[in-house]
């Protein structure tokens, strides 16, 4: 298992800060389905994590509070 994504804080966060998160995901066989709760963070797929691994996803958010966005 590697990670697929690279995580990072907002500018304003260190490490020694914490990262509280919650994670609860259920496996629907060939779907999963995941809820978090989560302080601010950006994630990206570089082409590096993209060569490193043939998984495809989609990903749909649908954000209850704060904001969400990508970038292609």
């Amino acid at each position: 298992m590697a990670p697929l994504v690279e995580v990072k804080l907002p500018d304003n966060k260190s490490l020694d800060d914490g990262f509280p998160a919650d994670h609860t995901a259920w496996n629907l066989g060939r779907m999963l389905i995941v809820q978090q709760r989560t302080p601010a963070y950006s994630y990206m797929r570089s082409a590096a994590k993209l060569r490193s691994s043939s998984i495809d996803h989609w990903y749909i958010a649908l954000p209850r509070t704060g904001r969400s966005w990508t970038e292609v």
